[in-house]
């Protein structure tokens, strides 16, 4: 990603390839569900998203079918990286919530 996101071309290359090929599942899942808004996350997600973004919202686009190419947004994930953790939390929360 340093490389990447350093204008190193190999590697920028690789990164938006990979979001093309993001887009083109989110744009099938699209298709079956009709999502309003797909998030992305995690930590490559976080690390690489000013590359992602505009390859994979591109690629669903193309491959979403009407009104699903017009209506799809993908977003950021707020928590970044740290939404594993949180949602872990969350989960031993719920568990000692039922216990009582």
């Amino acid at each position: 990603m340093r490389e990447a996101l350093a204008g190193e071309a190999g590697a920028r290359n690789a990164v938006e390839r990979i979001g093309h090929y993001l887009g083109i599942a989110i744009g099938s899942f699209a298709n079956i569900f009709r999502p309003e808004v797909v998030v992305v996350g995690g930590g490559f997600g976080t690390a690489a998203w000013e590359l992602l973004a505009e390859p994979a919202l591109a690629a669903a686009q193309a491959e979403a079918l009407h009104p699903a190419d017009d209506e799809l947004r993908i977003v950021q994930a707020a928590l970044g990286d740290a939404a594993g953790l949180v949602g872990a939390g969350l989960v031993g929360f719920e568990a000692l919530d039922g216990e009582r």
